[in-house]
Parts: C-alpha cells; structure tokens; sequence
C-alpha cells in the first residue's frame, strides 16, 4: 500500500497564531494544483480516502484537494501537531500519530493509496515508520513545505 503524508497549504498565521488559522491565497493555489496532481495519478494508484488533522488549515486544505478527487474524507485528531508546552513530549506526540498510521495500514488493502494531510513537522512520525526508528526524543523535527505530497510505500507485512 501507499501512503501520501500531504503537508497542509501555506499558512496564514492570526496574532496570535492558532490551530483555527486558515490557509493564505496562494497556499489555496498551492491546494489545487496538487490536486490535479493527485487525480492525475488517481487510478493509477487507487487513491481511495484521505485522512486529516482537525486542524482547519489542514482540514481546508483536505477539502480543497478533495473537490477533484470525491473521496471520503475522515478527520482524526491523532494527526494533530504536537502539543508543546508539557502538555506532550515529543516522544508521546510519535507514538499517537504512528498509532494512526497503523490503524490505516491495518484497515486498508494493499493496492490502496490513502492521503493524510497533517502539520509539517508530523512527517517525522510517518518516515520514522517506514525505516524502523521507534519513537523517541532524539527524532528531529522535519519541516515541510505547503502542499507537499511524500508518497511512502508500505510493506503491510512489517506491520500486521
């Protein structure tokens, strides 16, 4: 199977910023062309749902991207960024978005595509996943640019 980890579109940050921002102009932009990216490749792939932070930057960017494709779109928090502050380390924030990748592999088919779209640095969990490394404090955060799909290719075997 495939996963494509899609980073939201660009940003536009409130003052002070919040999990409620919106995405700017051109991260709308950004949203539509990756989508007649992914119909492109749609039966090629069976793209068949995409998955989404709750986050509403993430959430619009699900809903643009999905106005080409016509899937089911399923919001799950566990792809929610990761909540400094103490509220959760760094180490707990992997295991919840691993633990949501797994639940995808474990109910998808193997000639699936499903499209996940969540904040940039959530990218740690999901490459972390495919070679192996176990949650932990030394993973670095990775930053993403708006709208950019990383398709993964996953061995459902390594995980069921």
């Amino acid at each position: 199977m495939k996963i494509i980890y899609l980073h939201h579109a660009n940003r536009n940050r409130g003052n002070p910023s919040s999990q409620e921002d919106g995405i700017t102009e051109l991260g709308k932009k950004d949203a539509m062309l990756t989508a007649e990216l992914l119909l492109s490749m749609k039966e090629k792939y069976h793209i068949s749902e995409i998955y989404t932070s709750t986050f509403f930057r993430c959430t619009e960017t699900a809903k643009i991207v999905n106005e080409k494709l016509g899937l089911k779109v399923n919001l799950d928090p566990r792809f929610n960024e990761y909540k400094s502050m103490g509220e959760e380390s760094w180490t707990e924030c992997q295991t919840r978005i691993t633990e949501a990748i797994l639940d995808i592999i474990k109910s998808h088919a193997d000639e699936e595509t499903i499209i996940c779209v969540t904040s940039g640095l959530n990218i740690s969990p999901f490459l972390s996943l495919v070679y192996g490394i176990k949650p932990n404090e030394n993973v670095p955060f990775i930053g993403v640019p708006s709208c950019s799909p990383i398709i993964l290719d996953i061995d459902k075997s390594k995980f069921i």
